[in-house]
């Protein structure tokens, strides 16, 4: 697995992450290095505060594709099927 394969420099990614950068870290991310085995993401939120990212975190190359993939995702598109209308919940 090659972490280029996966992140370029100023992608962004979105809240916990499934938790691959600490239990307690919901801030958005941008990378801002990346190598072939580790890529390195500052929060966009609390600058100055920095993670690494090392491929071996991940099972194997399906996995981390599939979690990158939604990492990638705004907040906002997880839902976006979804209408709140005076208070009830809509699926379309």
């Amino acid at each position: 697995m090659d972490m280029n394969n996966y992140f370029k420099i100023e992608d962004k990614i979105y809240g916990f992450c499934n938790g691959f950068f600490g239990r307690n870290s919901y801030s958005d991310k941008i990378c801002v290095f990346v190598k072939e085995k580790y890529a390195v993401f500052e929060s966009i939120e609390d600058k100055g505060e920095a993670f690494i990212l090392s491929v071996y975190s991940f099972r194997d190359d399906l996995s981390a594709k599939s979690f990158v993939e939604d990492w990638k995702k705004p907040k906002n598109s997880y839902n976006e099927n979804i209408k709140i209308k005076k208070g009830r919940i809509i699926n379309n």
